[in-house]
Parts: C-alpha cells; structure tokens; sequence
C-alpha cells in the first residue's frame, strides 16, 4: 500500500515536492464501467437512444470548410508548462514554453509554402492568429498541431487558437468543437484573411 512517507522516483530524482499515487494495486474500473451493463460497451445502446452512431468510428467533418481552402485539421494539444491558460501569464513559464508554434508535416508544409522557422499566420474563415513554423515530424499528413493555452494579448497579432475555432457546440456531449477545426496555415508575409 501507497503512502506519502514511501519513497518515490520523483523523491529520489532529488526533486522537491510530494508526487502522490494511487495505492497499488490499482486496477482500473475493477468494480465495473460507467455503462448500463457494467462492461466496456463496444456498441453503446446509450449512443443510440439519444440517435447516435451505436459503434464508435471516424465521421466526416461537420465543419463547412471541406472545400479545399482549409485542408489542415488544427489540434490544440495541452502545455506541459500551464493548465490550459491558467499561468499562462507568468514570465517564467511564459519562457519555458516558447511562444506559439504551429508543428507541420514536411509535404503539408512544402504545399503552404512554409518552411522551418517559418513566421506563418494559421486562419479559418472565423479568424486567425500567428506563430512559428516547426517541421518537426509530430505532425502527420493533413494534420497541423499547436498548443492551447497562450494568452492572446501576450501572442503575435493579439489572437490565439480560438480565434479559429467555432462557436458550435459538437455533435455528441455538446461541447467545444477544437478538434473539428479546418485551416489553412500560411507564410505571414502572404496571408490573406
């Protein structure tokens, strides 16, 4: 059993703090899932009452832009220095994190005209915001990443990624729509918004 007096990898790192655990061991949802049956549902039939696909799977964008002028889907993936934009503020953090960056494919990036290090200016038809280019294989084909969390007074241009998100609520559990983003992500000397 866990307790705060054990010893740890993070206490022996010599680094400060208490990193707390959960007791071991720990085996995940040993008393059942969340579901109506108890068991990890492949087919949901709570899915379905509310009119659902019942299987999950891959589905078409639900944003208008398919027609080629965004061909990017733009992820916003957590800060591994700030809590979405909590602390996003603090000259310390600020500069461990780096100033926004938009991380490409390098055929996605050649196609934009972009090159690493690149200023580039990221837009969908609900606006835009600027950061610098990184070709640095994170990305796969049709995919552009970039981290959540910069404030946008402290970002280049005064916006940040939600500048380009839309205001829609997602088709299943009504909440934001950041992971159906269609965009373009341009040098910033050529934009056009």
């Amino acid at each position: 059993m866990w307790s705060p007096n054990t010893a740890s990898p993070w206490s022996a790192s010599g680094r400060r703090g208490v990193r707390l655990g959960p007791p071991e061991p720990h085996p995940p949802f040993a008393d059942g899932f969340p579901t109506p049956s108890g068991k990890l549902e492949f087919r949901s039939a709570s899915a379905a009452a509310e009119g659902h696909d019942p299987l999950p799977g891959s589905h078409r964008s639900q944003a208008p832009e398919e027609d080629g002028r965004y061909p990017l889907v733009l992820l916003s993936t957590a800060s591994h220095f700030r809590l979405n934009s909590v602390f996003g503020n603090k000259p310390e953090l600020r500069r461990r994190a780096g100033g926004p960056e938009v991380s490409l494919h390098p055929a996605d990036a050649a196609a934009c005209g972009v090159s690493e290090g690149d200023a580039v200016v990221i837009s969908s038809p609900r606006g835009s915001f600027g950061a610098v280019a990184r070709l640095d294989g994170r990305a796969t084909r049709g995919t552009a990443l970039t981290e959540k969390g910069h404030w946008p007074r402290l970002s280049p241009g005064g916006e940040g990624v939600n500048a380009t998100v839309a205001e829609d609520d997602a088709d299943f559990g009504g909440g934001a729509v950041f992971h159906d983003n269609r965009v373009r992500v341009e040098p910033a000397g050529t934009a056009v918004t």
